[in-house]
């Protein structure tokens, strides 16, 4: 049986730029690209981090640093530290720690988010 998997891809905001935002639950942090934050201009404010990060498949993924940055969704406010790199088809991942520190769940059947305050983000 194949199984047909549905992706999460929310839109939203980060410092008056738009974004899209990967949901990744299995992802244990949140990433933000290096093309985006050079985007904002805010390269200065990352931080050294001594993570290591490993994809899937268990290949390293070269890291820059963390970044704490303001997001908007839905017109929710959520200030997370992201970890940024260079491997990132879209501006952000959200992982599972952006996830569980704001409250945010999943409805797997409807593909959507749902904020701490009850709303439905398709």
């Amino acid at each position: 049986n194949a199984v047909n998997w549905k992706h999460i891809l929310v839109a939203g905001s980060c410092r008056g730029v738009a974004a899209y935002l990967f949901v990744d639950s299995g992802s244990a942090v949140s990433i933000v690209s290096t093309s985006f934050v050079k985007g904002l201009g805010v390269e200065s404010g990352i931080r050294p981090c001594g993570m290591t990060l490993k994809s899937f498949s268990q290949d390293t993924i070269q890291i820059r640093g963390e970044l704490e940055l303001q997001v908007i969704v839905a017109g929710s406010k959520f200030v997370h530290s992201f970890v940024v790199t260079d491997l990132l088809d879209t501006e952000f991942l959200i992982g599972d720690d952006f996830l569980r520190s704001n409250r945010v769940t999943l409805d797997y059947n409807k593909c959507r988010l749902v904020l701490h305050n009850g709303d439905d983000v398709p």
